[in-house]
């Protein structure tokens, strides 16, 4: 009894572990905005072959609970935006500032019937609180996608790996399963 707990108990630790190195890979990933952290990992998973699916499985599980993090911040900062931003309620698409020229947007904003000076103010402001925020959890989403991807397509080629050495008997390109 004593050793399945302590089985379970360095079960839990080892996924802890994982999750850590994880972590702080992805955050590397996210300070160099490349992938070039994640992909040294995954060289030397996939040369120790397919009983490290497990590890990038964690990885993956890591990743996508991060990018969902992510994305749970970027929505904040949208709503968060679109409260702080009551007189445009009526204005069409308002996010699209974050990515528009200065001057497109002080137009829009004086047809939709702002003075200049409070246009430039209201422009200034929304610049000012929310672009660079916008455009780095935007950066953030797209890298961690590319890891997901990354990760997924390796998963399946280990899988496969796997796969065909459990069972040297089924040809390779072969459409008949034997099971």
């Amino acid at each position: 009894m004593e050793d399945i707990q302590m089985s379970d108990f360095f079960e839990f630790a080892e996924h802890t572990y994982l999750r850590l190195q994880a972590g702080d890979l992805l955050t590397r990933c996210l300070e160099q905005d490349n992938l070039n952290p994640i992909q040294e990992m995954v060289e030397e998973l996939i040369l120790s072959g397919p009983k490290s699916i497990s590890v990038l499985r964690e990885i993956l599980v890591e990743t996508e609970q991060r990018r969902a993090n992510v994305q749970d911040s970027l929505h904040k900062l949208f709503v968060d935006f679109q409260n702080q931003h009551q007189q445009l309620k009526d204005f069409p698409n308002i996010l699209a500032f974050v990515w528009m020229p200065a001057e497109i947007c002080l137009e829009g904003l004086i047809k939709h019937g702002m003075s200049e000076v409070d246009a430039q103010m209201v422009y200034s402001d929304i610049i000012r609180k929310n672009r660079k925020n916008i455009l780095d959890l935007t950066s953030q989403l797209n890298l961690l996608k590319d890891v997901q991807n990354y990760l997924h397509d390796w998963l399946w080629g280990m899988a496969y790996q796997s796969f065909h050495q459990a069972h040297p008997y089924i040809e390779k390109g072969s459409s008949t399963w034997i099971f």
